[in-house]
């Protein structure tokens, strides 16, 4: 869903056919990218946790995966940290992550991506485990 942070070099109208394409081809890869990411959770959820059903159960689970998703979200948008820099610049990569965690902004950004994230997970598998009933 950052992706959507490239719209501003598209332009901010649809004045031309061009900006229309452009938009939709950055729509549709971030909602397929959100619907095949909800989908593969929906299928691996019921597999991996035990009483799966009950609400407290989803919201522990979403909500650890919202706030590591949107660390790593925040890492690799906004530090340009790949797994890669890992192995590569163990140091570099570790001060990076450490210097950031005093920043109002890293803070903001995650819980706000993580709060969305959690709403939209609890949502989708709500509505999914509506219609297999």
């Amino acid at each position: 869903m950052t992706d959507f942070s490239h719209l501003s070099s598209i332009g901010v109208g649809l004045n031309t056919t061009y900006q229309f394409v452009e938009y939709a081809i950055l729509a549709g890869g971030v909602f397929i990218g959100v619907g095949l990411g909800l989908m593969s959770l929906f299928i691996l959820y019921p597999l991996l946790i035990p009483n799966h059903q009950r609400l407290i159960n989803q919201i522990i689970t979403f909500s650890i995966l919202s706030v590591c998703s949107s660390i790593a979200i925040y890492l690799g948008r906004f530090l340009r940290i790949n797994s890669w820099d890992i192995f590569y610049q163990l140091h570099t990569t570790i001060a990076s992550i450490l210097g950031i965690l005093n920043q109002t902004d890293f803070w903001i950004f995650v819980t706000a991506f993580s709060i969305l994230q959690l709403m939209l997970m609890l949502l989708g598998y709500q509505l999914a485990q509506s219609d297999d009933m």
